[in-house]
């Protein structure tokens, strides 16, 4: 199956862009889910999705995995656009899916952030597990390895699952790896390869999950403030979302190989991600 749908968040909306639908320039907005708009979710959660800050497909893409820096965390249903699990975590920033229906969300800054929280899909806001990791950013699943990658702001960590089938599962970092350089942001895994991606402050590395080794990724070597970015499943085709100015958001999404832009004045661009279904 063709993939064209871009997921799309960064204010109090989640959106998704048909990529071969262009319409005025543009691609066409074939979805959008909005936390006040939302019968399921509970009425005190929805005001803590104003900045949303990631918004990853699950479930082979049926689902949305939401976070917002504004607090809330939650699994929409495409379909249906209800709300099957939601937390309050200070200042989200990425989740992930853990195995045995379980949720980790990295929580970053804030007062009572610089930390992962695991939970069960099946009992909203209920912690099950909090490890302390600073400015914690990213958090990725490495189903080969069956380990846990979580990007904090001068480290990648390694996580293996203790007594996951317990009542009482545990995280166990075994392994640290210094950052080149500091300000973690955005961690994902290059498609069909051993390589993650990792943005900082200035730039970007890739870390070879094989050797253990850092190396500078070339397309974004200069740029600075890389909030999000996206490799495209078949193609390969490289995008990401760049701060503009003095604001954490961008007004342009941009797209590499081949290159074109997306500019939309007065919006508020954060994190993309294909859905790959």
């Amino acid at each position: 199956m063709e993939i064209e749908e871009l997921i799309v968040c960064g204010w109090d909306e989640v959106f998704i862009y048909n990529m071969k639908a262009i319409k005025g320039g543009l691609p066409t907005i074939v979805w959008c889910w909005r936390a006040k708009d939302c019968a399921s979710l509970p009425e005190h959660m929805k005001s803590l999705f104003g900045t949303t800050d990631d918004c990853k497909p699950i479930d082979n893409g049926e689902k949305i995995l939401i976070t917002a820096s504004s607090t809330g965390v939650a699994i929409v249903d495409k379909k249906s656009k209800e709300v099957s699990f939601y937390a309050r975590v200070s200042n989200a920033h990425s989740a992930e899916v853990l195995p045995d229906n379980r949720i980790v969300v990295a929580s970053s800054v804030k007062s009572e952030g610089h930390k992962i929280l695991v939970f069960n899909r099946d009992k909203s806001d209920e912690v099950i597990i909090s490890e302390e990791l600073s400015h914690a950013h990213g958090v990725l699943w490495d189903e080969k390895r069956n380990c846990l990658w979580a990007l904090g702001y001068t480290e990648l960590r390694k996580y293996q699952l203790q007594d996951w089938k317990s009542d009482s599962p545990k995280l166990n970092c075994d392994q640290i790896f210094q950052l080149p350089s500091q300000g973690g942001h955005d961690l994902l895994a290059l498609p069909d390869s051993e390589k993650l991606i990792i943005t900082i402050e200035k730039g970007a590395f890739i870390f070879d999950r094989d050797t253990e080794d850092f190396s500078t990724y070339e397309p974004l070597a200069n740029q600075v403030n890389v909030k999000a970015i996206t490799f495209h499943p078949e193609s390969k085709q490289m995008a990401y979302v760049q701060a503009e100015g003095d604001n954490w958001w961008a007004e342009n999404i941009h797209f590499e190989n081949p290159d074109f832009l997306i500019h939309v004045p007065g919006e508020h661009f954060y994190k993309i991600r294909w859905n790959c279904r």
